[in-house]
């Protein structure tokens, strides 16, 4: 049985909204007073390999360049999911770090591949975002402020830059910057009281990062056109000179 082109890319990304979507549960049911942090544990580290996975499926015959960039961007991400989940300082700055080189790949691909419009005037509220954040952090993380400050600034850029891809990459660059605010808010003002925070962090970066590899798969496979069906061997071939 055939599987049409689209629904091949909803069964590679299957996987991954499976296990986001029982990561979230899990979450859910922790913040509830419920025993699943093991399950929380488990499906974290998950999402990033599943989300490579169906990226690489669904970019095969893409430029070496576009592959290259955006599996660079997932496994640095996925490089921070799993520092981030260690504790102490040390490890959040690991984080940091992972999550700041994925951006600057994630800005690279979306430049060099996905760009489809000019730079809108809505991305100038990224700047206002960063100067508030960094406005309201800085009485609370003493010298974390420099990093902090200048991940906002590539984060930033990549929001920006995902602002003249189409849509759901667009939406996938706020989703993640979003998640990152978040993160950034309940773990240096915990004076903000925030609704279930990890839930929300987790839930706007899960939708954040597939919606850019969703997008930038969607813009690929149309750069690309429709697939070509084969000529038949066997059909019948018509010579114009022997018409009449």
């Amino acid at each position: 049985m055939k599987i049409a082109p689209r629904n091949r890319v909803l069964l590679a990304f299957a996987p991954y909204a499976i296990v986001g979507a029982v990561h979230l549960v899990a979450l859910a049911a922790v913040a509830g007073g419920a025993d699943a942090a093991a399950l929380v544990a488990l499906t974290k580290p998950l999402l990033m390999p599943l989300l490579l996975l169906a990226f690489l499926l669904n970019a095969a015959g893409a430029r070496r360049s576009v592959i290259l960039l955006g599996a660079a961007a997932i496994a640095l991400s996925w490089v921070g999911d799993i520092a981030l989940m260690l504790p102490g300082e040390e490890w959040f700055l690991a984080g940091l770090c992972g999550f700041l080189a994925a951006h600057v790949f994630y800005v690279l691909l979306i430049v060099r591949h996905l760009t489809v419009r000019r730079l809108p005037l809505v991305s100038l509220a990224y700047v206002g975002w960063w100067i508030a954040l960094v406005a309201l952090l800085a009485p609370h993380v003493g010298w974390l402020v420099w990093p902090l400050a200048a991940y906002g600034i590539v984060l930033g850029l990549m929001a920006v830059s995902a602002t003249r891809a189409i849509v759901p990459v667009g939406l996938g660059g706020f989703l993640f910057l979003f998640s990152d605010t978040v993160l950034a808010v309940a773990r240096f003002m915990p004076s903000v009281e925030l609704w279930q925070p990890g839930f929300i962090v987790m839930l706007t970066y899960i939708a954040g990062q597939g919606l850019i590899i969703a997008g930038a798969v969607r813009h690929l496979r149309a750069e690309r056109g429709p697939a070509r069906e084969p000529v038949s061997a066997v059909s019948p071939v018509i010579r114009v000179d022997s018409l009449g």
